[in-house]
């Protein structure tokens, strides 16, 4: 769809059809038709629905610390939330995606599995638990981690927690 722009400055233009699709981009100056910039086809990445605490992604618990039900998440376009500096955690997060889960018992594992690489970015992730109980206005840091895999203790039992996973 054609969108004219009769402002300078930073112009908000679309929706388009689904994050990845290939977009291109012209500019042409209306009094000079010959002057145009084009970009190509571009792809454009919305970040994840579960950007923000707020749309955490609720998590299957599994009866023990094999992972038989897996969720599947990525962080690519993802924001930064900004648990730093209000939590001191592993790493330093700059992009971030939430889940939550309840607890069932005292322990549970938390682990990333089958990491993935967008080009020119690393797999290495950090984990940040939070007691849910006041909701996302309301974080308690748990605990954090890096490697890939967090063993948590000292959990209650049908308390809400919400997992921050982060690329740093």
């Amino acid at each position: 769809t054609l969108t004219n722009i009769a402002a300078t400055g930073i112009q908000t233009f679309g929706p388009y059809t689904a994050s990845g699709s290939a977009v291109t981009i012209i500019l042409t100056n209306e009094q000079d038709g010959a002057c145009t910039l084009s970009s190509g086809a571009i792809n454009y990445v919305c970040p994840p629905a579960n950007d923000e605490c707020a749309n955490a992604v609720a998590l299957t618990v599994n009866p023990d610390l094999a992972c038989g039900t897996v969720t599947a998440g990525t962080t690519q376009a993802a924001t930064n939330s900004g648990i730093e500096p209000t939590f001191t955690v592993t790493g330093t997060p700059d992009n971030d995606v939430w889940y939550s889960f309840v607890a069932t018992g005292s322990a549970h594992r938390i682990s990333l599995l089958n990491l993935v690489a967008v080009t020119g970015f690393s797999t290495d992730m950090g984990i940040a638990v939070f007691d849910g109980t006041g909701t996302c206005s309301a974080l308690t840091l748990v605990g954090s981690s890096d490697p890939e895999t967090y063993n948590l203790t000292g959990l209650t039992p049908g308390t809400t927690y919400y997992v921050s996973v982060y690329g740093w």
